[in-house]
């Protein structure tokens, strides 16, 4: 169970690890996965300082898929997406130092007017499909 126990731990040490390059790479990323990479971060730290045993792997690993999942549904209450969104700025903020705060800008702004364009298309199909 040791060698299962660590192997675990390895996959978890992996998966954050992409979470974290996946957010200095992919400027235009969403808050929800921003958070998510967090969540990741966060639970490496505390299986790596506490003394607790890494089979609580096999339950809290995908305790934070969930929170990702439904992190993106707190949108609905609008305090909480102020603090949010404060929270994966700051996070997303330390990853990415040394990268130009104007190619961040405008990969989100690529990102937005993607988005609306596939918005507008959207709505021409439902258009279509309702006449």
């Amino acid at each position: 169970m040791e060698i299962f126990s660590y192997t675990l731990y390895g996959i978890l040490i992996f998966i954050t690890l992409v979470f974290m390059f996946g957010v200095r790479k992919k400027l235009d990323l969403i808050s929800p996965t921003i958070m998510g990479s967090l969540y990741f971060v966060i639970l490496t730290l505390l299986f790596t300082f506490k003394d607790i045993n890494y089979l609580h792997l096999i339950w809290a690993m995908p305790l934070v898929y969930l929170l990702i999942l439904f992190g993106s549904r707190l949108y609905i209450y609008e305090p909480v997406i102020k603090i949010f969104n404060l929270i994966c700025s700051l996070y997303a903020g330390i990853l990415r130092i040394g990268i130009s705060k104007e190619k961040i800008e405008t990969a989100k702004k690529i990102r937005k007017q993607e988005l609306k364009k596939e918005l507008e298309f959207l709505v021409k199909k439902r258009i279509k499909v309702i006449k």
